[in-house]
């Protein structure tokens, strides 16, 4: 814990006014010595009084006078933050959360995400579900509200995940992450990967008692009926695995070092993605018979809805336990410049060259961005034209310590081009 930081006699006067006057409470015994921030989260379990001491805390935690004990000693809250392999219990959890929470802002923390998210805007939404879990976590309050994003391939699904992963590592390393492959799952006692797993990560610190971050892709390969050669819907059977799960409870699991372990999921937040290819597909082939070609993009993008996937097999139990579905849709053409521009940028730094990109590029990125895998593949498309170009200067030996790239339409170069267009 950061270092103990005595409280105003103005907060005790606070406090001791909040006491209720019948019989005299751990915490009034606490009240007339040297009381810490620490102390009002040191309560026993068996006093009855965990609520009242949240509430106290919850009191001091937005008062003036508060700050000015935060700042001294703000490089021991900072520590706190960064604690990574330490394993914190659940009420040193929730404190360090109410202290990063009050260094980032909702504002702040969307800003970051959207940097690497580019171009939709329903991105937001999702960072205010996990801001908002944050919130609950930090006010002590048990929360389940986990929900969907369906986002079609190459559409930032993936890198949403990425970029909420390394913010929090850069800025609360001791907030769990994690990232789990639904596709692989399968009914408890079959060949496969149990439900379970996807909160293995969790369990690991199991001291926290569920509180972190599970984001589970490749959910909607398992809304869809998968029948077993005796007839059974087998993806039935894991969606009622998982509800177990999703829903908020206890949850006996066995750790890598073979211990079981039990937390509450209740205080876990899961966020299910998808592509949701199939029901994509259904519409362009309904659309297409009497609208044509044209509309067939615009469907594909269209948004996805609970009624969709309960038509499709998904069982109503299990869709109905997530809270809201989050959509993301095709991009722009000027948010697909952007990340072009974006990705070039690493890549200059990466390789210590200056890029030249013709129009023509950034068209030929544009109608495939718009294709199957959206701009999964961009990068590594940019990235393999520049190694072949570098790799042939290098092999040469006439590489230059600045090289200037010009790259068209199908990857040829030329060598120090006089251009403005230099991203």
């Amino acid at each position: 814990m950061a270092k103990k930081r005595n409280i105003t006699q103005n907060q005790k006067e606070k406090m001791n006014k909040n006491t209720p006057v019948s019989g005299k409470t751990e915490m009034e015994e606490k009240n007339n010595e040297n009381l810490t921030i620490e102390d009002l989260f040191e309560t026993d379990e068996d006093s009855g009084n965990t609520d009242e001491c949240k509430e106290k805390f919850d009191e001091l935690f937005g008062s003036e006078e508060l700050d000015e004990v935060f700042e001294e000693s703000e490089e021991e809250d900072y520590r706190l933050l960064m604690k990574q392999n330490e394993l914190l219990n659940e009420n040193e959890y929730r404190y360090a959360l109410r202290l990063w929470l009050k260094r980032v802002s909702f504002a702040e923390f969307c800003s970051a995400i959207e940097k690497r998210v580019i171009g939709q805007e329903n991105l937001r939404r999702v960072c205010y579900n996990i801001y908002h879990y944050f919130e609950l976590v930090a006010a002590g309050r048990k929360q389940s509200l986990p929900f969907i994003l369906a986002a079609p391939s190459g559409s930032g699904k993936s890198e949403t995940y990425r970029a909420v992963r390394d913010y929090l590592y850069q800025t609360m390393r001791f907030m769990p992450c994690e990232y789990s492959d639904a596709s692989a799952l399968t009914e408890t006692g079959f060949k496969g990967s149990d439900p379970q797993t996807i909160i293995s990560g969790i369990a690991e610190r199991d001291k926290s008692n569920g509180i972190g971050i599970v984001f589970v892709d490749e959910m909607d390969k398992k809304l869809l009926p998968s029948y077993t050669n005796s007839g059974q819907n087998a993806n039935a059977a894991v969606q009622h695995a998982l509800l177990s799960v999703i829903e908020g409870r206890e949850v006996e699991i066995k750790k890598q070092s073979g211990r079981m372990t039990v937390i509450n999921t209740e205080n876990t937040l899961f966020i299910a993605m998808g592509a949701f290819d199939f029901l994509r597909k259904e519409k362009e082939e309904e659309k297409s018979i009497s609208f044509g070609k044209k509309n067939e993009k615009r469907e594909h993008y269209a948004d996805i809805t609970r009624e969709e996937m309960l038509e499709a097999g998904a069982l109503n139990e299990f869709v109905g336990r997530f809270h809201t579905v989050i959509n993301y849709h095709r991009l722009s053409e000027e948010a697909i410049r952007n990340i072009v521009n974006k990705n070039l940028s690493e890549l200059e730094e990466e390789f210590h060259v200056s890029i030249v990109a013709e129009e023509n590029v950034y068209r030929a990125i544009i109608d495939k961005s718009n294709g199957k895998f959206g701009c999964r593949t961009l990068k590594n498309d940019l990235r393999e034209r520049i190694e072949t170009q570098d790799m042939e200067m290098k092999y040469s030996g006439k590489r230059p310590e600045i090289v200037r790239i010009h790259l068209d339409e199908n990857g040829d170069y030329r060598e120090n081009v006089e251009s403005e267009e230099i991203f």
